[in-house]
Formats: structure tokens, C-alpha cells, sequence
């Protein structure tokens, strides 16, 4: 079971369609727009679809996100430098039913360009979800005869942002998290 498949397209993809007014960033234009892609997240059934068109239309193409995620299970450390393309194939491709989820993103500084149509956005991301174990993972003998795991991650980011054609995206994305699993059900 590919875990961090989970936050790559959190750290990714946090982005909701929404018409911006203005040409230069502003704290209050980023805030609305966090807020906004908080309210993908948190649901009982997060619309994947949904997600990977946000991905792609808010992220620029040659966008890189580096993560060092550290959790209670496997690896120690992982560190992982993915492109947008990456990142939607592991969406597409890897990612196990998600519910519950719940966003919460809060920017702790922003550092403005000159012309303040970029910004380097710091901000941290509480993330908590349940995912549907692949059958490989319901092999493994921790996991035998449950069907879910519940996770909770705290990640601490730095995003560059920039206005392309009256729309914010994402430039990529540095992020250290750290991931505390859950124990693993049966049901939902």
C-alpha cells in the first residue's frame, strides 16, 4: 500500500476553481482561495475526478513538489521529488478509496514579489482521513481481516504561487510531514 500516494495529491491539489478579480496576490485573495479548496477536501467521499482537474488546471505544468515525510509505520524518513505528472498518475494510478477527510491549512507568512502577481506562501496543513486498505495491505498480518486505516498528518510548506492567464497556480510546493496511522478497522 502506497501511503504517501494519500498526501501527494493533498499537498498537490488543494486547489478550488474560483475566479480571481484582481491581477496582484493579496493575503486575503489567498486565504479565500485555501479556504475554498478545503471545502474539496473535507467530505465524507472526496471527488478524485474533481481533484485531478484542480490539479491540472492549478498547477503548472513543470511544477515540482519535494516532500520528506516522516511517520509511525515503515520507512523512518521518506523523502520524494515529483513532478504535476507524478503526482496525477499516482491520483489515477495508486491512491485507495479515501473518506472522512478533513482539510485545515493556516498561512504563518507570505513573502509578495515586487509586482506581487508571485508569492512564496508558508503555511502549515492538517490533514485526517480514512483509506481503504488494498488487498496487498489486508495480506500483511497487521492488517488482517480490517479493511480501513485512519491517518492524521501535520505538514509544514512552502509554496510559490503566480497568476498565468488571471489564474493562481502553483509553481511547486516543499513540504515536511509527518504522518500518525491509526488502527485499523474493519468498517468505516
Amino acid at each position: 500500500m502506497r501511503f504517501s500516494s494519500v498526501l501527494s495529491f493533498v499537498i498537490v491539489s488543494m486547489f478550488a476553481s474560483f475566479p480571481l478579480q484582481a491581477q496582484q496576490l493579496t493575503g486575503l485573495e489567498i486565504e479565500t482561495f485555501f479556504k475554498k479548496t478545503e471545502n474539496i477536501y473535507t467530505q465524507d467521499n472526496p471527488d478524485m475526478d474533481k481533484i485531478i482537474e484542480l490539479t491540472k488546471l492549478h498547477t503548472t505544468e513543470d511544477a515540482i513538489v519535494k516532500q520528506e515525510i516522516k511517520s509511525n509505520k515503515g520507512p523512518r524518513i521518506i523523502t520524494k521529488v515529483m513532478t504535476r505528472d507524478d503526482v496525477i498518475l499516482d491520483m489515477t494510478t495508486e491512491t485507495e478509496q479515501m473518506f472522512d477527510s478533513s482539510l485545515r491549512r493556516t498561512i504563518t507568512n507570505i513573502n509578495y514579489s515586487d509586482d506581487k502577481l508571485s508569492a512564496k506562501v508558508e503555511y502549515t496543513a492538517l490533514f485526517m482521513a480514512t483509506v481503504e486498505l488494498s488487498e496487498k495491505a489486508r495480506e500483511l498480518p497487521e492488517y488482517l481481516g480490517q479493511t480501513v486505516l485512519p491517518f492524521k498528518s501535520l505538514s509544514v510548506c512552502s509554496e510559490d504561487f503566480k497568476f498565468v492567464d488571471d489564474v493562481l497556480k502553483s509553481l511547486g510546493t516543499d513540504c515536511k510531514t509527518e504522518i500518525l496511522y491509526g488502527k485499523a478497522r474493519a468498517i468505516r
